[in-house]
């Protein structure tokens, strides 16, 4: 028999939580800090490990419960669960700088020691505020914990809001942007031209992240991998991503790309060769503060959305799913629209990466770090 979460559980002790600031500096300015945590789902449909002090810590899953249950270890909770994970909103591990390049901002963060940087590439619709979004700082909490500091740029097409993955080498102005961002970083001393690299993507950005690898294979640059999320990583001017280690996530629900595309994607990286992991993105079950994770929805607040999705039949009391799975697209759109969901973007935002569709997802963000560190020479 399955027994009912006991709200009344998930706010002992807990605070309430406030929507943090919108960040609006556009200036010029490279020492302005952002700890806007905001829930920027970034879609196409809308847009040997060397740190010994934090390795295999994981820093910032806080989907942590009130009694003395423990995930199992998937990270999921099974049907006899009576106590859901706690969610608390996430907040960036350093502070970012915020800067404009070439007219467009740049969002970057590096620790103390570094070993790696990380480049970012937002999906379609996006720019380099990704870095801010809640679900993309739970993985680069990650790996900034094990030294591994990022830089997350913006395309140059402010129409469609992509990355060129068509054009060659030599009139690609996003791969002639971050030649001339890299080199401005380096005359700057955040880090070196050895320092190793990693390209990190989203969707478009995860396709820009296989270009990238060609790309820095022609220039010489220490690019160690490549991390795609929701991306098969080939592109239009090259085809497949070159034989260097690649992690790729496909969504469970994605129906933008579809994740049998990435597990193709996956195998044929290792039957080429290429060293490869996979760590598919799963559903979850909704708990009651679950939408305190979107940066703009207080404790309250979630636990009446949770509610509301309990008594519309949404979701049964233990966090399930009460619609087919080919609904899932209608019904956030539903659900978002009622009327007394005051918050309808954030409360879409946080149900498509509980239910795993094309958004960007950190679950699987500590495992995607920890193997990234690990490749770090």
């Amino acid at each position: 028999m399955r027994r009912a979460w006991t709200i009344g559980v998930l706010v002992l002790g807990l605070a309430a939580c406030t929507a943090a600031p919108d960040d609006t500096d556009k200036g010029s300015v490279d020492t302005d800090t952002v700890v806007d945590s905001d829930t920027d789902v970034d879609s196409d449909t809308v847009p040997g490990e060397t740190d010994t002090d934090v390795a295999d810590t994981d820093v910032v899953d806080t989907d942590t419960d009130t009694d003395t249950l423990t995930p199992d270890d998937d990270g999921f909770f099974d049907a006899g669960d009576s106590v859901p994970p706690v969610y608390t909103d996430v907040t960036p591990l350093l502070p970012q700088t915020r800067f404009q390049f070439q007219g467009q901002p740049v969002v970057m963060a590096f620790p103390d020691p570094l070993v790696a940087v990380a480049f970012v590439f937002h999906g379609t619709g996006g720019d380099a505020d990704v870095a801010s979004s809640t679900e993309m700082l739970r993985v680069l909490n990650e790996l900034t914990a094990r030294g591994i500091g990022f830089v997350a740029g913006t395309s140059d097409n402010r129409a469609a809001k992509t990355w060129n993955v068509q054009t060659g080498l030599g009139s690609n102005p996003d791969w002639a942007y971050w030649q001339a961002l890299r080199a401005r970083l380096i005359d700057d001393g955040h880090f070196t031209d050895s320092t190793p690299l990693i390209g990190l993507g989203y969707s478009n950005g995860g396709n820009f992240a296989g270009y990238f690898a060609h790309a820095c294979d022609d220039a010489g640059w220490p690019l160690v991998a490549i991390s795609l999320h929701q991306s098969t990583g080939r592109c239009a001017a090259f085809g497949e991503p070159p034989r260097l280690p690649a992690a790729f996530q496909p969504a469970e629900h994605d129906e933008t790309v579809d994740p049998a595309s990435v597990q193709e994607a996956y195998d044929h990286h290792r039957a080429d060769g290429g060293t490869a992991r996979i760590w598919p993105i799963l559903e979850e079950r909704l708990a009651p503060t679950r939408w305190v994770r979107s940066g703009s929805i207080t404790v309250r607040q979630s636990q009446d959305l949770w509610q509301l999705a309990v008594d519309e039949g949404y979701y049964d009391a233990m966090g399930y799913r009460q619609f087919p799975e080919s609904e899932i697209e209608a019904r956030v759109e539903a659900f978002s629209a009622l009327p007394d969901v005051q918050y309808p973007r954030p409360t879409k935002a946080v149900l498509n990466v509980v239910l795993a569709t094309h958004a960007i997802n950190g679950q699987n963000g500590a495992d995607e770090a920890r193997w990234l560190a690990g490749l770090i020479p």
